[in-house]
């Protein structure tokens, strides 16, 4: 192999999860534009300004500092936030007008948003507002006071704003956006690890939010929390490659989970210590769970991927550890050599229903099927069932994982396993390529896997 696995993995992290120049550009563009408009101090913060966003960049956050007459104002309580950020929204939309800009900018009680409708793709600038104080950092920055609501991400403030009674008060937290961002820069110096296992970590955690299979229980854990662990992984040994990084997180995840443990940079005295990841005391055992499960299997990925020979093989494996692949290990069933691995015992099948002028039945017994299913949007239907098994009181996990350029392309490798039967009754020939389902059989009441197989489904 001509480069090592470190290099492959970190090219592959650039290409594949870092913003591209187009949107680097547009970041840059944007905000030039936005710094302009006579709005008085603004600066960037959030995961762009700290090196650790990921593609697609949908949008970027803003702090707008308060102008000191309009902060007397809003002391004095002759001006109210909200009215203070209509008058910015109408001072944008008239500026972005003169520029012939087409855009939508919506003000909310503590922030706004402006979404850029002549732009291709969803990209959006999220002002918020903040006090600057007089207290600074170590780095000799200010720390600031912004509300709650601005310490949301763009989903969570959504999501507040729907539910949230007007007329209860919103706090206003001391935080400290530029010592993160500093932390992050001398982080990031220290060793390019930090920003790349970042990234990695959190395009894998976009594969795991978007699951179905764990009915509603949601995927919790925070991409902050993410960077701020790889960051003191970082500081503790700044030789730790960017899949060293990434599985140390991984294989400690109990440990993330088990209580908070980074505290804020900005505190309060005579307040409760604030930690970044006090949402961790939170989260239920269910929620808990999907995290655990993600992690091992991530686990398990990166141990396959180090056993790779070549390029092709190291960025397949990343591929599939981006789409958020499951392993029956994951679950706590332990696989290994007595678990029965023969068709005489265990079998499954995949029975395709009639089309007519098509073959259809069994995938296995059909020499036309084994040779191809047609694809595309009138694509073939397959029911997979146990065919042979032992006796006992054993529960069938299924396992679907997809192969292929375009399967690839759509994000839709999948990988998930689900208990009973595959994820969709009746699975769908979508995607070109030699496909695989798998069938574990559990004993549940002594976590191990009794038996298992694969049939190979090859879509033409």
């Amino acid at each position: 192999m001509s480069r090592s696995i470190d290099t492959v993995v970190d090219d592959f992290v650039s290409l594949h999860c870092s913003p591209t120049a187009d949107e680097r550009n547009l970041v840059k563009d944007e905000y030039a534009s936005l710094c302009g408009m006579s709005l008085g101090g603004t600066f960037q913060t959030g995961s762009y300004a700290r090196f650790t966003v990921i593609t697609p960049l949908n949008d970027l956050d803003v702090i707008w500092v308060i102008p000191t007459g309009i902060r007397r104002k809003l002391e004095e309580k002759s001006l109210t936030m909200d009215v203070a950020l209509s008058d910015v929204t109408e001072r944008l939309r008239d500026e972005y007008h003169k520029a012939g800009r087409s855009v939508k900018i919506t003000p909310q009680s503590h922030s706004i948003m402006i979404e850029f409708l002549d732009l291709a793709g969803d990209f959006s600038i999220d002002i918020v507002p903040a006090y600057e104080l007089t207290e600074t950092n170590e780095f000799g920055d200010p720390l600031y006071r912004i509300s709650e609501v601005g310490l949301m991400s763009r989903r969570q403030r959504g999501a507040f704003y729907e539910t949230h009674d007007a007329s209860i008060p919103v706090d206003w937290i001391k935080t400290d956006p530029r010592g993160y961002i500093e932390q992050a820069r001398r982080t990031n110096k220290l060793s390019g690890s930090f920003r790349r296992a970042t990234k990695l970590l959190k395009k894998w955690k976009v594969a795991w939010r978007g699951k179905t299979n764990f009915k509603s229980t949601e995927f919790k854990l925070k991409s902050f929390h993410i960077e701020i662990a790889i960051q003191h992984l970082i500081h503790d040994n700044s030789k730790l490659s960017t899949l060293d990084a990434t599985e140390r997180f991984m294989a400690d995840i109990d440990a993330y989970l088990a209580k908070p443990q980074f505290k804020d940079r900005a505190q309060t005295a005579g307040k409760p210590t604030r930690y970044i990841d006090q949402y961790v005391s939170d989260l239920d055992y269910d929620q808990k769970r999907v995290i655990r499960i993600a992690a091992r299997s991530g686990v398990i990925l990166i141990q396959q991927l180090r056993k790779a020979d070549n390029e092709q093989d190291i960025e397949w494996w990343l591929n599939r550890f981006l789409s958020g692949e499951e392993f029956i290990q994951a679950y706590g069933h332990r696989l290994d050599s007595s678990a029965i691995h023969d068709d005489a015992c265990f079998a499954i099948d995949g029975n395709v229903r009639n089309k007519p002028g098509f073959p259809f039945g069994w995938l296995t017994k059909s020499i036309p099927l084994r040779k191809g299913l047609t694809r595309g949007s009138s694509s073939r239907k397959i029911d997979f069932k146990v065919t042979k098994r032992p006796e006992g009181n054993y529960v069938t996990y299924w396992k679907v994982r997809n192969s292929g350029v375009q399967a690839l392309k759509d994000d839709a490798l999948r990988g998930e396993i689900c208990k009973h039967s595959t994820l969709n009754t009746p699975e769908t020939t979508r995607y070109k390529g030699d496909h695989y389902v798998s069938c574990y059989l559990v004993d549940e009441s002594e976590n191990r896997v009794v038996a298992y197989n694969s049939v190979t489904v090859k879509i033409i």
